[in-house]
């Protein structure tokens, strides 16, 4: 295995639905394109959710950046190219958690800057597993909050809308809303 030449990293980003978790990673991401990290930038977002146009990671407000699409993490380490010096991942949540893990820690021993963005808790306030295992391995971990739609306090919760049971349900607005402590009721 050959020495890389500068140092990866990677850097987590959680928070509830609407907490703008996607508009920090993108900024991230476009900000890489010019900084000191300069070089081949390259995103990824899930194929499972279908909320953005194929090609694209697009926030609630607007933004997008040019993204590929895979279905499975490993797909991740396929399609960055040794001349890849960061990594963006969007929606974490969706993959496979161990996989996740696996492709970040190969990618930052390789030199690359791993950003990757998604939420910390499903519906139920319960820990996704792929944060537990991430932040664990991470140099920087970012906590992000929204605003709750009830009362307009701090909301670290994304509360289900529609009563469906199912841990992980692709949806928007329609089907979820952030929450404060006071008025998350899973």
């Amino acid at each position: 295995m050959e020495i890389p030449t500068r140092p990866g990293r990677i850097e987590v980003i959680f928070g509830p639905m609407f907490s703008g978790k996607s508009d920090e990673l993108i900024r991230r991401l476009r900000k890489a394109c010019y900084g000191t990290d300069r070089g081949k930038v390259i995103a990824f977002r899930p194929e499972r959710d279908s909320r953005s146009q194929p090609g694209k990671i697009e926030t609630h407000s607007g933004g997008f950046f040019e993204a590929k699409v895979v279905s499975r993490a490993l797909m991740i380490l396929e399609q960055a190219g040794s001349e890849t010096t960061v990594v963006g991942i969007d929606e974490a949540q969706f993959f496979d958690p161990q996989e996740l893990v696996q492709v970040c820690v190969e990618l930052a021993i390789q030199g690359v800057r791993v950003i990757v963005a998604g939420l910390a808790l499903d519906f139920m306030g319960r820990p996704f597993e792929w944060f537990q295992l991430l932040a664990s391995q991470a140099e920087s971990v970012q906590n992000f909050t929204a605003h709750c739609s009830r009362c307009g306090g701090e909301a670290p919760f994304s509360q289900r809308l529609d009563g469906s049971t199912d841990r992980i349900e692709v949806g928007g607005e329609e089907l979820y809303a952030p929450r404060c402590r006071l008025h998350f009721n899973p």
